[in-house]
């Protein structure tokens, strides 16, 4: 069978696309209250922010810079997109950590925080992009 040079060219640059996309991982509530890391710096449009959980019980939700413990609103997020992954109870005997992934549609900071209790009051949020 024969491909075009344009054909083999087209494919390439395809997969080189898919290639470059990268998963970056924040760990959250790995030894307290915190994401680790807290900034997650040059994510680019197409990468994903995958958060994975440890006990005991966290979430991840969007929110401001301007009001980093509440969630972000759709109505007046100005084009950013809202998330929350729900509240995820892990338990230390758990093999398993549950995820959370966001999709990365532009290289705007992304300002996120646990939603559970008083987390995000004791310092537990951060950002993407920064």
């Amino acid at each position: 069978m024969l491909f075009s040079k344009a054909a083999i060219f087209a494919t390439a640059t395809t997969l080189a696309g898919l290639v470059q996309a990268k998963v970056h991982l924040v760990k959250v509530g790995d030894g307290g209250l915190k994401f680790n890391p807290e900034a997650v710096p040059d994510v680019a449009v197409g990468d994903t922010v995958q958060f994975e959980f440890y006990p005991k019980n966290h979430s991840v939700a969007a929110s401001a810079f301007t009001n980093p413990c509440v969630p972000l609103d759709p109505a007046t997020a100005n084009g950013t997109s809202s998330f929350f992954s729900g509240f995820i109870q892990v338990e230390p005997m758990d093999k398993f950590k549950p995820t959370f992934t966001i999709l990365i549609n532009d290289t705007a900071p992304i300002w996120f925080y646990c939603a559970t209790g008083k987390h995000c009051q004791a310092g537990m949020a951060g950002v993407i992009n920064p």
